[in-house]
């Protein structure tokens, strides 16, 4: 059952960064049956244009191990490979900000349908989290960067540049999803919850701005 307060929670910009294996796709998902949220990624249309070349959609958004499974159309290079590719190009032929540029219009649609709690799950480099924020704060809604964390389960090795997560100084809260701390999938979900509700207690007494970045509390 969803853990929606009584009254409705006004729109606002939630973002999830970690390193692989970390958890922020689960977590993100329980923000999103929790609380409604709906779940947007800056790699969608690389995952699509993937999809669009060929690649097992099974392999683009599927486990760890599907994407990470060497295909022969691919010349033996997994689907990560090549959405890292895509990205790269991207970024280096269109423009740095051109998956944002995209994300942006994406959003905005969101808003436009009267959807305005969105989520992003897959926040990696500075610039993304600062571009969030500025789009966040330009449309007067708060925005909150969770940060999830699991030096046990996780894979911060530079295997490619997109591997990484911002300054931990930039999120607003560090959720501990190493084993110790949620050895279940039911402590993560009540450790999403308690975030998300947190938040909204701040937001509702004032005490986290109404628009922009909601500093680490």
């Amino acid at each position: 059952m969803a853990l929606i307060p009584e009254i409705e929670p006004a729109p606002r910009l939630l973002g999830v960064c970690g390193y692989k294996y970390a958890g922020k796709s689960t977590a993100a998902r329980h923000a999103a049956e929790e609380w409604g949220f709906s779940r947007t990624r800056l790699a969608e249309p690389i995952k699509a244009a993937a999809v669009a070349c060929g690649v097992p959609s099974a392999c683009v958004d599927g486990d760890e191990a599907a994407k990470e499974c060497p295909l022969p159309l691919l010349g033996g290079r997994s689907a990560r490979w090549f959405m890292e590719q895509i990205g790269d190009w991207g970024r280096s032929t269109v423009g740095e900000d051109y998956w944002l540029r995209l994300w942006s219009r994406r959003a905005d649609d969101l808003l436009a349908q009267g959807r305005g709690l969105v989520l992003v799950d897959d926040v990696r480099y500075p610039d993304e989290d600062e571009h969030l924020a500025a789009w966040a704060e330009a449309r007067g809604l708060p925005y909150l960067l969770v940060r999830v964390s699991a030096p046990d389960r996780e894979d911060a090795s530079p295997t490619h540049r997109s591997n990484r997560t911002p300054d931990p100084d930039r999120a607003a809260w560090c959720l501990d999803n190493s084993r110790a701390a949620c050895p279940t999938e039911a402590a993560l979900r009540a450790r999403v919850a308690h975030v998300l509700g947190t938040w909204d207690a701040r937001l509702r007494a004032g005490l986290a701005p109404a628009a922009g970045r909601t500093p680490r509390w």
